[in-house]
């Protein structure tokens, strides 16, 4: 059972990617992890390998194949796309599931859903604050090697078709863990993308299907804000005291697209818990989501 993420990037320096991949970094920042002397931590535990790069590194090759076609040379090109295939904590024990056999699964989706792409994929032991999840990075460039063409999504062309959501309704694919988890959040987040540049070269969409789309993608950045509070700002091994905590949390907040999400997202579209997260959060009550978070944590057993 995984999730999946997904995340362009127009940052030309493909360095960047795999140094993120091999070096420890603070999750919201993004900025390396230093130790006392000042020098960046490596890794441990993980999985890298290379696709389609040849003798060369990913970084090189990709801005060969660049430069060979006349691609991603402008500042508003998307340049790469980064993937993260996050299994349940429970999949090592339940499942067997390994680093090696994560690695094998990582290396397969991308020769099955990206080919000719160069890519990294590299497998990390543990989530945040020792989370316990095995994930996959996969950072592939945004054009194939052999033909210079770019990625595209492939999307239903109406307005009618279905929209992927995370709404608090039966049929939403966040409320059920089902065995093709991945693939269903594949789509909310290809959708996702794919929306976003079609709204903005053609107006195909009627006013309700428009709101409908954003209120879920608010709903889905709620949740995983909600989530974050579990395995990152109150997460035991968090070294900071509440105080900075809690500053913390409110300078995310604050941050896009955390700070649109809260203000604008209908409660009607919430499952209880998170409406009252956003109700705390409106009125600026940060003592509330600590509150809500020790709730959560005594009824899971935690």
């Amino acid at each position: 059972m995984a999730t999946f993420k997904h995340i362009s990037s127009k940052n030309a320096d493909y360095g960047a990617a795999e140094q993120y991949l091999t070096f420890e970094h603070d999750e919201f920042t993004m900025k390396p992890t230093l130790n006392g002397n000042g020098q960046i931590v490596p890794r441990t535990g993980y999985l890298i390998s290379s696709l389609n790069c040849g003798d060369e590194d990913f970084a090189i090759a990709c801005m060969r194949s660049n430069l060979k076609y006349g691609k991603n040379q402008k500042r508003e090109d998307v340049k790469s796309h980064h993937y993260i295939i996050s299994f349940d904590p429970r999949d090592a024990q339940d499942n067997g599931l390994t680093v090696d056999r994560a690695q094998q699964l990582g290396e397969q989706f991308c020769k099955e859903h990206f080919p000719g792409h160069q890519a990294l994929v590299c497998t990390h032991p543990d989530g945040h604050n020792h989370s316990g999840n095995i994930h996959v990075h996969i950072v592939i460039n945004s054009l194939r090697r052999a033909t210079g063409r770019n990625w595209t999504l492939t999307m239903p062309p109406s307005g009618k078709s279905r929209i992927y959501h995370y709404r608090y309704v039966e049929a939403s694919i966040t409320n059920k863990y089902q065995a093709d988890r991945g693939t269903q959040d594949k789509k909310v987040w290809d959708y996702i993308e794919w929306y976003q540049t079609r709204q903005s070269a053609e107006a195909v969409w009627e006013a309700d299907e428009t709101e409908a789309f954003r209120q879920a993608y608010y709903c889905r950045i709620i949740r995983s804000f909600a989530i974050c509070c579990r395995i990152h700002f109150y997460h035991r091994e968090n070294g900071k005291c509440f105080g900075g905590k809690q500053q913390y949390l409110k300078s995310v907040l604050g941050s896009s697209p955390y700070a649109e999400a809260f203000e604008k997202v209908r409660f009607g579209n919430l499952e209880w818990r998170l409406k009252a997260l956003v109700l705390f959060v409106r009125c600026r009550l940060y003592g509330g989501v600590y509150l809500l978070h020790l709730a959560a944590r005594v009824l899971s057993g935690g």
